[in-house]
């Protein structure tokens, strides 16, 4: 019976577990909440930052490659065939003298997406008088790239010879001076964000000396609308 009295006496495992003090609990729930505000805080700077470094890198873009700039139109390689050198105030030419004018119209794509253009007209002018006109069929000027386009009119003699008076002096001067103008629509495709149609007008206006049948002058300029 002693024995099974000391037995009872012994007091049992469990017992010797404390529970932490209500002081504890609070503190470690306050830690635990202190470490979810610094996450919290620490995502939401993230994001801030994320978010303005997109739209700085957003802004760059914009001004730089999403940025459209005008294609530049230049005429190149005039050239005028049926001209007879020996033509002058003395030795006319015949009114039914076929004349070819020829050239090469470019267009200089500054952008970095495609520019497309439609088709367009390209008309002689010879003082002030239309004497000849030519289709340019549609093209694609690549991104940063220069578009090539070969234009032909023919002309006859009797056409400028309304213009009487200049024709005689471009004789007496042994320079036949010509311009061209084309108005050219198109568009550039920005990365499939948005489309900027563009409006181009191109005068061009060269002198051709008819001793040597070569260019001597030329220029050319152009109008922009979108």
């Amino acid at each position: 019976m002693a024995e099974l009295h000391g037995d009872q006496e012994r007091p049992l495992s469990g017992a010797s577990y404390r529970p932490a003090s209500d002081e504890e609990a609070v503190t470690a729930v306050k830690h635990t909440k202190s470490i979810r505000r610094r996450r919290c805080i620490l995502c939401s700077g993230c994001c801030a930052a994320s978010v303005v470094i997109i739209a700085l890198i957003f802004i760059i873009l914009f001004f730089t490659i999403f940025k459209v700039k005008h294609p530049k139109i230049t005429l190149k390689n005039v050239k005028i065939t049926g001209i007879d050198s020996s033509w002058s105030i003395l030795n006319l030419p015949s009114s039914t003298t076929n004349m070819t004018f020829s050239s090469q119209f470019t267009i200089k794509n500054p952008n970095y997406f495609s520019f497309k253009y439609n088709n367009f007209t390209t008309t002689l002018i010879y003082y002030g008088t239309n004497i000849g006109e030519a289709m340019v069929p549609h093209g694609v000027a690549k991104s940063r790239r220069t578009a090539y386009t070969n234009v032909t009119v023919n002309v006859v003699v009797n056409d400028v010879l309304p213009e009487t008076s200049y024709f005689l002096a471009d004789l007496k001067n042994g320079l036949f001076n010509v311009s061209t103008y084309a108005n050219i629509k198109g568009r550039v495709n920005v990365a499939g964000i948005y489309k900027k149609n563009i409006k181009l007008q191109s005068n061009c206006s060269f002198s051709y000396k008819i001793s040597t049948l070569e260019t001597v002058w030329k220029l050319c300029k152009s109008k922009v609308s979108y």
